[in-house]
């Protein structure tokens, strides 16, 4: 029996994100609304800060999350759940995280 496990598709600045930054995803949250604004919050493992500054997130770009079963298993169709922008980056440091230097 096929397993339709969903994987994530991100585009930002209508590029697919690297597999760098797909490895870094640790949830994302797709809230929608019929009477409020949709929006969407990826969260990111980053110990070395590596995405805090990176170019690619830049407040304004456009972001795309499509979620699509694995093609191994024979879906090859991507449903897109939200088109919209980045419009903040929110670093979280925990008290107890090492320092990256």
């Amino acid at each position: 029996m096929p397993k339709f496990i969903p994987i994530p598709y991100i585009k930002i600045g209508g590029q697919d994100v690297s597999q760098d930054f797909q490895n870094a995803i640790l949830e994302i949250i797709v809230d929608t609304s019929l009477y409020l604004p949709s929006m969407f919050t990826i969260k990111l493992m980053d110990p070395a800060l590596k995405w805090v500054d990176d170019a690619s997130l830049d407040i304004g770009k456009e972001v795309q999350i499509q979620m699509k079963a694995d093609e191994n298993e024979g879906a090859t169709r991507a449903a897109i759940l939200i088109k919209g922008e980045i419009t903040a980056l929110e670093p979280h440091f925990s008290p107890g995280a090492k320092q990256p230097w």
